[in-house]
């Protein structure tokens, strides 16, 4: 037990070191990238550094994997510079019981990583864009969680529009309106089902219904017709407030201006990173439900369930290398391998789950390939190095 976790330490001081360097080095970059939007609007210096803080979260999970693997170097191969890997071995300790001990550690960085994505980096990310989005623009806001639970709020004159829900290129969920008077009090109020934007610019007269027949689309006038603002609403509720009394009708659909574009509302959509594993889910069900593609979101999903296996194989690599071909190398070389074997397994994992996306290819085959690419070349090492 003292040997167990007297490795496991020396792998988690490695990773930790390593962590906190690739940690502070992106850091820069971000706030180095970020700096060329800084003066748009309200976004200021102060903007920016709150931004890159509010997206270190995610930028944890990313760099996880790479940092245990190059710590894992470190630490073992800091075992095996002293020579003391040597000792265990000659002492009787065997490779399963290093592997043990090494992935001890692994399991407290993996159990951390996974914290992490699922209940801090999503709400953070989320919160991060918003909030710069709210800075550059400050017409629109989104509420802090995307989704059915606050959506986005947006005013256009007299009127007041909720976005329940922005699904995909626009495609939005549950809209709600309230027209006002001048002196306060409620007008009117229509609820729709989804809206989706249409093509074209041109829209019809201020009041005019859409081809459903219905003249309800008089309850509230679109003043102006900005260029992609223009909607088609789907199965809509309308309530008209005269004198003490409620006329309701029903609209199989109508055309109506929001107060917000596609393409901005594209951006405010809610993307994977995001979002927790359940909420994916959810979100995926949910596109399917509407007849829009969920490739993306189940190329996330099943990356996201795949990353604690990813850290742990990266770990498990490492060992493999200093008890392997790395064994009698010095420092430098063990970096520049775990470098360049993070970087390529990084690079083979985005080029699978995109060409996943584009092609529609069965997502955990995309996510679990590369882990078990390098796990199987671990295995190999290992068993060259124990020989």
């Amino acid at each position: 037990m003292i040997l167990d976790r007297y490795i496991a330490r020396r792998v988690l001081a490695g990773v930790l070191v390593v962590f906190a360097g690739l940690l502070a080095l992106f850091f820069v970059g971000d706030l180095i990238t970020d700096l060329d939007d800084v003066g748009r609007g309200d976004y200021d210096y102060a903007a920016a550094l709150g931004f890159v803080l509010m997206r270190a979260p995610g930028r944890m999970v990313a760099l996880l994997p790479a940092a245990t693997l190059i710590g894992g170097l470190l630490g073992l191969g800091a075992l095996a510079h002293g020579s003391e890997l040597v000792a265990m071995r000659a002492a009787g300790t065997s490779v399963a019981r290093l592997v043990r001990a090494a992935m001890q550690a692994g399991a407290i960085v993996v159990v951390a990583g996974f914290a992490i994505g699922e209940w801090l980096a999503p709400p953070a990310e989320r919160a991060a864009y918003e909030w710069r989005e709210s800075a550059l623009r400050g017409r629109i806001g989104a509420g802090a969680e995307s989704g059915s639970r606050t959506g986005l709020w947006g005013r256009d004159g007299e009127r007041y529009v909720h976005l329940g829900e922005v699904l995909a290129s626009g495609w939005v969920r549950d809209i709600r309106a309230f027209r006002f008077d001048p002196q306060g009090r409620l007008l009117s109020a229509w609820r729709a089902r989804g809206a989706s934007p249409l093509p074209s610019p041109d829209t019809p007269p201020s009041g005019e219904a859409s081809a459903s027949g219905s003249t309800a689309a008089a309850a509230l006038p679109s003043p102006g017709n900005p260029q992609g603002r223009h909607w088609r609403l789907e199965e809509v509720e309308i309530s008209r407030f005269r004198e003490g009394a409620v006329e309701p009708e029903r609209v199989r659909s109508m055309r109506r201006r929001l107060p917000a574009d596609a393409d901005r509302l594209d951006r405010l959509a809610a993307r994977p990173e995001w979002l927790s594993i359940p909420e994916i889910m959810a979100h995926t069900r949910r596109l399917r439900e509407s007849g829009l593609r969920t490739a993306r979101f189940e190329a996330s999903l099943w990356s996201r369930i795949a990353a604690p296996f990813s850290t742990a194989a990266m770990l498990f690599t490492a060992l493999a290398l200093v008890l392997g071909p790395l064994q009698r190398t010095g420092l430098g070389a063990r970096i520049t391998v775990g470098i360049g074997l993070g970087i390529g397994f990084h690079i083979l994992q985005k080029v699978l789950s995109q060409l996943g996306v584009v092609y529609d290819w069965f997502a955990p085959l995309a996510a679990c390939a590369p882990i078990a690419a390098l796990g199987l070349l671990g295995w190999w090492w290992l068993r060259r190095g124990a020989a």
